[in-house]
């Protein structure tokens, strides 16, 4: 089963200060925003 966390969440879990500097460097590596991507991920395991 899948949890559902936030771009907050997840950014503090794995060591980030901020949401910002979470969401900066995960755009820069995936190509798009956490926020976009999220969609498009619930929408696979559908």
């Amino acid at each position: 089963m899948k949890k559902n966390y936030s771009v907050k969440a997840v950014a503090s879990a794995i060591g980030y200060r901020t949401q910002l500097s979470f969401s900066k460097a995960f755009t820069e590596s995936i190509g798009i925003s956490p926020k976009q991507w999220l969609p498009k991920e619930r929408l696979s395991d559908a």
